[in-house]
């Protein structure tokens, strides 16, 4: 592998504090950790320090109208230098501050949230730093509006507000076709580029000879797990809908197991204390999630706006078939029929569940070219060639 970049300083840059538990700290994370290994360049992260993430985070639970969460997995800086293995993590006391420690590097890397733009627009200015690539690991439009806070994401995003936050912006990084067309629509043709996100599936095979989850398991039962954040963007609402109309028919036959921690939990603890058919395992270590996975008979995802399939791709490992909505995610991923269904709505995602309960389902295609597409060494080199400018 070509050590072009190694003199290049690369900032990955995060708003607030940085954890293990989202899936761009563990974008940033592996990419870091692979880059430093082949040594392609010098990675930082970079983010603002603890006092500003807390007060940030109490802004959104405002915003959001919930209750005050603790956020200690930002915090968490035993667990958090464990992870990092070397890679340097350096908190900016200030705005100003911030803007001394990015002028340190050649280029940067950041998500393409709002906030992230709004900031680095008006507070830091991005003709003060260096070239800055936009990666969209937050979807830009949702094609499925169940909230306010998703009506006016869309408006935010939309063209008009975002072109403008983002003037200044030197080029975008998407992870698949939809958002890409919509950037396209924006303008912003010559200054996208698609790779998609990396799966390292000889780590996850690993984990699974490794670490073992101890999941207490019923034979007699079908078991269903759904991975994620426990909150209405990740469609847990489309989750309770299907459960109750599942189990009208199939409940003693099937096993929900809910993995994951958000602002929308209790709505599953009340239906587990109700006596449910539902297990709650909270957050569970990444390592640990190939053995869980591995024990079950199917994922489900129910959001709608998923950017990458990561958690299709753990399940296609231990040849677990995915049923998941048409989001740009998935769809990039899954081939129906073939590793798992794609169905439109609600009552076709139930039938799709009741099928495979009652029928089985095997994996009809061999996945391993999906896990060559998604390998590390085919993802990296190139995105870190686009971040330098190569």
């Amino acid at each position: 592998m070509k050590k072009l970049y190694r003199k290049k300083k690369i900032a990955l840059f995060k708003l607030t504090g940085f954890g293990y538990r989202g899936g761009l700290e563990k974008f940033f994370l592996e990419f870091a950790l692979f880059v430093k290994k082949h040594e392609l360049a010098h990675v930082d992260i970079i983010t603002m320090d603890e006092n500003f993430s807390r007060k940030f985070s109490n802004l959104l639970n405002f915003y959001y109208l919930r209750k005050k969460n603790k956020v200690s997995n930002y915090f968490n800086n035993e667990e958090i230098e464990k992870k990092l293995n070397g890679i340097l993590y350096r908190r900016a006391t200030s705005f100003i501050n911030l803007r001394e420690i990015l002028k340190e590097y050649d280029v940067i890397y950041t998500k393409n949230e709002i906030v992230e733009a709004f900031f680095l627009k008006f507070f830091i200015g991005y003709k003060n730093i260096p070239p800055i690539t936009f990666g969209c690991h937050t979807q830009l439009h949702f094609k499925s509006c169940i909230s306010m806070h998703e009506k006016i994401h869309n408006f935010l995003y939309g063209k008009f507000f975002y072109k403008f936050l983002t003037k200044g912006v030197r080029q975008f990084h998407v992870l698949n076709t939809y958002d890409k067309e919509i950037l396209c629509k924006y303008g912003f043709s010559d200054n996208v580029f698609l790779i998609p996100n990396s799966f390292q599936h000889d780590i996850f095979l690993k984990n699974l000879q490794t670490y073992k989850f101890g999941m207490q398991s019923v034979d007699d039962f079908y078991h269903i797990a759904w991975i994620g954040r426990l909150s209405k963007d990740k469609g847990v609402l489309y989750l309770k809908e299907i459960i109750e109309k599942c189990n009208k028919d199939i409940e003693n036959k099937i096993m929900w197991h809910i993995i994951g921690e958000g602002p929308d939990k209790c709505i599953f603890d009340k239906m587990s204390n109700e006596g449910i058919n539902i297990t709650i395992h909270g957050y569970v270590n990444n390592e640990y999630i190939p053995s869980l996975l591995s024990q079950c008979n199917l994922l489900v995802l129910t959001s709608k706006n998923e950017t990458f399939g990561y958690t299709i791709l753990e399940a296609l490992s231990v040849n677990v078939p995915v049923i998941a909505f048409p989001a740009p995610g998935p769809k990039d991923v899954i081939a129906d029929n073939y590793w798992g269904f794609l169905p439109e709505t609600i009552d076709e995602f139930v039938k799709s569940i009741k099928n495979l309960v009652i029928n089985g389902f095997v994996i009809r295609s061999d996945a391993s070219l999906i896990f060559e597409r998604f390998k590390s060494s085919n993802i990296y080199p190139k995105l870190a060639k686009r971040i330098v400018g190569k």
